[in-house]
């Protein structure tokens, strides 16, 4: 799917999505990451829960590649970091 960005605006919203009945860390990643900001660009999303995040564009001319990976985790928000940090790829 595409996100497009208008040439008024620099900034659309992108709105993560866990239908799953776990919970699960996300990051975001861009092909250009010097031209798009997220914000958050990492988190948590409950189970049965949704996130917003905004995203800021820097450069509307040229496409760039978004990528969204995620993963399920335990019920700790606390740790969540640390427990990305220790997934292997395949969990991914």
């Amino acid at each position: 799917q595409s996100l497009i960005f208008s040439s008024s605006s620099s900034s659309t919203d992108l709105k993560l999505f866990n239908d799953n009945s776990f919970p699960i860390v996300f990051k975001l990643k861009s092909s250009e990451p010097s031209r798009i900001v997220s914000q958050p660009a990492r988190g948590f999303i409950p189970s049965h829960s949704s996130l917003q995040c905004q995203l800021k564009s820097i450069d509307n001319e040229n496409p760039f590649n978004l990528v969204i990976e995620y993963a399920s985790i335990g019920n700790s928000m606390e740790n969540f970091l640390t427990q990305w940090k220790q997934l292997k790829f395949s969990e991914i």
